[in-house]
């Protein structure tokens, strides 16, 4: 199974980050056959991301969560989990998310 984390990530300071690090890593531990990526949600510019980034997505910036659904859906994800948090995604209260939800075309079995 391919797992997708869509959060804030190492090496952005903040309790969301090292909770989806954690998962990740506990996912990983309790399931050798799952494969985790993540999407990290990013201020700013992009930075450097441990090799489990596969995409990032700038808080602000629409068409990135486009992008970000395209790479998952190109990867055979099969779950998506959106580590939500008032602030980390951009748009009116946050709305681009929806838009990034509503654009994956994860397969079904």
């Amino acid at each position: 199974m391919r797992v997708a984390i869509v959060s804030t990530y190492r090496p952005r300071a903040c309790g969301i980050a090292v909770f989806s690090s954690d998962l990740r890593g506990a996912l990983l531990e309790a399931d050798s056959s799952v494969t985790v990526e993540v999407v990290s949600v990013v201020r700013g510019t992009r930075r450097t991301h441990p090799p489990e980034v596969v995409a990032t997505i700038r808080q602000h910036v629409a068409s990135d969560y486009a992008q970000a659904a395209a790479e998952l859906d190109q990867r055979d994800v099969d779950v998506v989990l959106i580590e939500h948090e008032y602030g980390i995604f951009g748009g009116d209260a946050g709305d681009f998310v929806l838009d990034f939800a509503g654009e994956l075309r994860c397969r079904s079995s």
